[in-house]
């Protein structure tokens, strides 16, 4: 959606009966903290060291700003309900985030009967449906460029628990994290599906190894036998 030539990029909207959810959805693990005062959001991770990444609250509020003001520009006034969702279900939230709007993934259908129970009135469905025609209406899509030049993608298993950021290592019969230490057998399907993707459905001997990281051709017959 475009205001004045500046993009809004809103990656869930939900219409309902009794209000509107905004949801910006995050991948991040670890444990979870925010600082108010400073509005630093940052994350713990396995290894213990600390991370901070650009405030998603500050990016929450202007998306709900906008929306609000674009629905009332055309006289409609509903409840809009501003959330960020961690889609990670292995992280932690730091009791610092329970004043704020974050849940995790596997919280969002008991805050939703919380918000059917907030939020009482009832708005006719034509209402609503006009919002959601108009909104619509409102969005601007962008021809996806499809080709990307797989010399610039990233190689090699990456650890899901630490946010596909680093490389793991194949050893005994699995692949195990330089920075958690963590083994996880399905990283490898998980690269591959990557591959067949980005790539193609086709994959030998010499591409999965450059593609993994795995150097021994015997090892690598091996593991694609399996």
């Amino acid at each position: 959606i475009t205001d004045r030539n500046y993009p809004y990029q809103i990656d869930t909207l939900v219409f309902t009966e009794q209000f509107i959810l905004l949801a910006e959805v995050k991948n991040i693990t670890g444990i979870l903290s925010y600082d108010p005062t400073l509005r630093q959001f940052s994350r713990i991770r396995a290894d213990g060291k600390q991370e901070n990444f650009p405030n998603p609250f500050d990016q929450l509020f202007r998306q709900y700003d906008f929306l609000t003001h674009l629905l009332k520009s055309k006289g409609f006034v509903i409840p809009i309900v501003p959330i960020l969702i961690n889609a990670i279900n292995y992280a932690t939230l730091h009791t610092s985030m329970r004043s704020q709007p974050i849940i995790l993934v596997q919280s969002l259908r008991a805050k939703l009967a919380q918000l059917r129970q907030q939020y009482k009135k009832r708005y006719p469905m034509d209402f609503i449906r006009s919002i959601h025609d108009y909104v619509m209406s409102q969005n601007t899509f962008y021809e996806a460029n499809r080709y990307v030049s797989i010399h610039s993608l990233k190689r090699g298993v990456l650890c899901p628990h630490c946010n596909f950021k680093s490389t793991m290592h194949y050893e005994s019969r699995t692949f195990c994290c330089p920075i958690c230490s963590r083994t996880n057998r399905k990283a490898l399907l998980l690269t591959l599906r990557d591959y067949r993707i980005l790539v193609g459905p086709h994959i030998n001997n010499s591409q999965f190894r450059e593609w993994t990281g795995v150097s021994s051709c015997k090892t690598a017959s091996k593991i694609l036998a399996r």
